[in-house]
């Protein structure tokens, strides 16, 4: 290689760089005007459909494969409804849904199999269980639930509650309550919260300042470390320069949905 030859590749390699400078720092300063360019970064919140619901509080919200339905609520005054809509997050559509009585917050629900399990307290009914399937938009009463029976959970098609010192199972499928053995061991765990999972069916209470646990493993009781409950974190504030009558606020996918008055919102932490 020559002399000449040798000073164009350089020349060429410095070209280059140079060209290659300039277009990052293009990619930072408008031209002319020395500012740095800033990226819009995607905004938290992203508006949704509307929902056909009117302005209401305290509705009873859960997601249901693909939906996420808002039941019931309270209206100005603190009049029950007993209407509520269901949202597909792959359409982004919204449909009506009627319900059989007038749900709120102070209910519970889960999903199981495709369908909310629903457990009411009313003052008129009492207590009573209800299933949703959200795909036919139909309603079905649960019958010979075991007396008592509160705090429901779900792992996949099964419902877990506790029913005095028995953990009692709902089979969705099946349309069948099971008891599973009174648990013998001490303290007596009244008042508890029942969870299930592939490890077995866990029972949780406080006892003073610790928590104890009891897992059923299929066979017998028993005593496990107790382990935190899982928080679906704290939902986030409102979308700049909205305001209304929050309807319901649920966490979806590591999002949440809330329903503001009419409007529909989505946030991405």
């Amino acid at each position: 290689m020559n002399g000449g030859t040798a000073r164009r590749l350089l020349a060429r390699s410095a070209a280059a760089c140079w060209l290659g400078l300039g277009a990052i720092v293009g990619m930072f300063l408008l031209s002319g005007t020395g500012q740095r360019v800033t990226a819009n970064p995607t905004p938290p919140w992203e508006r949704l459909g509307d929902p056909p619901l009117s302005p209401r509080t305290n509705a009873l919200a859960v997601q249901v494969g693909p939906r996420v339905l808002v039941l019931g609520g309270l209206r100005a005054g603190l009049i029950p409804m007993r209407n509520g809509a269901s949202y597909d997050v792959r359409t982004g559509e919204w449909e009506r849904v009627r319900t059989p009585v007038a749900l709120t917050s102070y209910d519970d629900a889960v999903a199981a199999a495709g369908l909310a399990v629903v457990r009411h307290t009313g003052p008129h009914l009492g207590v009573s269980w209800w299933t949703f399937d959200p795909r036919r938009g139909t309603w079905a009463r649960v019958r010979d639930v075991p007396a008592h029976a509160v705090s429901p959970s779900a792992f996949g098609s099964e419902v877990y509650a506790i029913s005095g010192r028995h953990v009692v199972a709902y089979s969705v499928a099946l349309r069948r309550w099971t008891a599973l053995p009174v648990d013998p061991l001490r303290p007596r765990l009244i008042g508890r919260h029942v969870s299930a999972s592939r490890g077995g069916t866990v029972v949780t209470e406080s006892v003073g300042p610790s928590v104890v646990a009891d897992r059923w493993d299929g066979v017998t009781w028993h005593r496990v470390r107790a382990a935190s409950p899982p928080s679906s974190g704290v939902p986030p504030l409102l979308p700049p320069g909205v305001s209304g009558m929050v309807a319901a606020s649920l966490p979806v996918g590591g999002r949440w949905v809330t329903v503001v008055g009419d409007q529909a919102w989505i946030h991405t932490p």
